[in-house]
């Protein structure tokens, strides 16, 4: 099974930090909500929920739109379609959303929301987005899988010779929960640190999976770590984006000397990317209604 939609999504792009604007609509946002794991044996939380919600259509002529959370309570989007916000809600890619009405995408909203006292935006992302799209949308939806395309990470040459920015690392912070890690590595580097930004992968200390996981958002696909490569490891992969990125509400310039995501991961850190087809966890929309604006 691939792409648990109910699990925590692997990128560093999860959060909206404070006073972040980012674009929706045309552009890769970089920003995907972390949900929170369902059926557990533990007693289940009550589900936060905004304690005011104002929702209008947006019918402005501006392209795209944004997202910003402001003092860590309120959830600020404008210009913003229902599809994206459903795919915030449920950690999702856009090939995850199964039956979805024309109007999800083509018609946009402005969506305020103030979480109640004691419970912030950030860490409740999901839940909130998730009541409000139940009880002002009436959105009802069931999982279920499917054979979707897929990425398999792999080691590109025969001889299973890596790139210059590939190294196995000294520290398993996977295993941090039983050592301390150093503060810094051999060369002075960060230990222990996952950063996705635009056109930048940088990873030291974790395994070959995590890694993989980090790349589902740039390239929207489900990608599984088939290199055979076990342990820790320190890489660091530098691309330009097939599509503009917006990150603090403007667009990233690209690096005009980089290149491509997958040159970059074959020529930097000796991986490639093979098309390959796998059973995906996809989010089927059951119902889903126009809401009463307020």
């Amino acid at each position: 099974m691939i792409g648990n939609l109910f699990g925590q999504v692997v990128s560093n792009e999860a959060m909206i930090h404070p006073s972040t604007s980012l674009r929706a609509g045309h552009l890769v946002v970089l920003v995907i909500a972390v949900a929170t794991l369902t059926g557990a044996a533990q007693s289940p939380a009550p589900t936060p929920t905004f304690e005011v919600a104002s929702i209008k259509r947006n019918v402005s002529s501006e392209p795209g739109g944004f997202v910003r959370v402001e003092e860590g309570l309120r959830f600020n989007a404008t210009g913003v379609p229902l599809a994206f916000i459903i795919r915030q809600a449920y950690g999702v890619l856009e090939t995850q959303v199964v039956n979805q009405p024309d109007w999800l995408n083509s018609e946009r909203y402005d969506i305020r929301g103030k979480a109640p006292d004691g419970v912030e935006v950030f860490p409740n992302m999901a839940p909130l987005l998730r009541s409000l799209l139940r009880d002002r949308f009436d959105f009802r939806a069931h999982t279920e899988q499917r054979e979707l395309p897929t990425y398999d990470l792999v080691v590109a040459r025969s001889d299973r010779r890596l790139g210059p920015k590939a190294s196995q690392a000294d520290f398993d912070c996977g295993a941090r929960l039983t050592a301390t890690p150093p503060k810094a590595g051999p060369s002075g580097e960060p230990v222990c640190t996952i950063t996705s930004g635009p056109g930048r992968l940088f990873v030291r200390g974790f395994p070959m999976g995590r890694f993989a996981g980090m790349l589902v958002s740039p390239l929207q696909r489900m990608v599984v770590d088939k290199t055979g490569l076990t342990g820790p490891w320190n890489l660091e992969v530098l691309y330009t984006p097939e599509q503009p990125v917006a990150l603090n509400g403007a667009i990233v310039p690209p690096n005009p000397n980089a290149p491509s995501l997958f040159t970059a991961l074959q020529e930097q850190i000796g991986l490639k990317l093979e098309s390959s087809r796998g059973p995906v966890d996809v989010l089927v929309i059951d119902r889903v209604n126009r809401p009463t604006e307020d």
